[in-house]
């Protein structure tokens, strides 16, 4: 059994709120795609709070984010989120007192190529042949996300360190 102070909780809750604001209001989105930065405080969760907590963060912002907005559940939209924060626990949790470049970047850059992967399946799934259409639309916003997630990702975590040492 995984145990879980009431601190991890409480800061896995608010990277809950962090990522459902940024996913519903500080977002571009339309039917078929969504540029917004909401993969940054699920990589912070994976990465701060190790691979079980940042699978539920992502798992409940997913849930939350599909009741709140009105868009129907899908397993591998939160699937994807997920993959956020179990790929960020599982390859950075270990090292988040010495993280270089190489692993952050290599996380974020596979992580979302394979959440690229599981959401254009179930976009195909909805849309069919349409999804792509925005196709060229998505590659190019996720390639512009790469250095701006990573820097933020290598920027955030070694200031949060001395809050984080109260959680062990």
């Amino acid at each position: 059994m995984v145990s879980v102070r009431l601190r991890q909780l409480t800061l896995a809750g608010l990277f809950v709120g962090l990522v459902f604001v940024s996913k519903l209001y500080l977002a571009f989105t339309t039917d078929q795609f969504r540029f917004s930065f909401h993969d940054i405080p699920l990589l912070l969760s994976g990465v701060l709070l190790g691979p079980y907590l940042g699978s539920v963060v992502g798992f409940v912002a997913d849930l939350i984010y599909g009741i709140q907005s009105g868009f129907p559940f899908s397993f591998l939209m939160n699937l994807s989120d997920v993959i956020w924060g179990l790929m960020a626990g599982l390859f950075l949790y270990s090292r988040r007192y010495n993280l270089t470049l190489l692993w952050v970047s290599s996380v974020v850059i596979v992580t979302s190529l394979v959440s690229f992967g599981i959401n254009s399946v179930q976009l195909y799934i909805w849309f069919n042949t349409g999804m792509f259409a925005a196709l060229p639309t998505r590659i190019i916003a996720m390639v512009i996300k790469w250095p701006i997630t990573i820097g933020v990702v290598m920027l955030m975590v070694p200031r949060l360190q001395p809050f984080m040492e109260n959680f062990e």
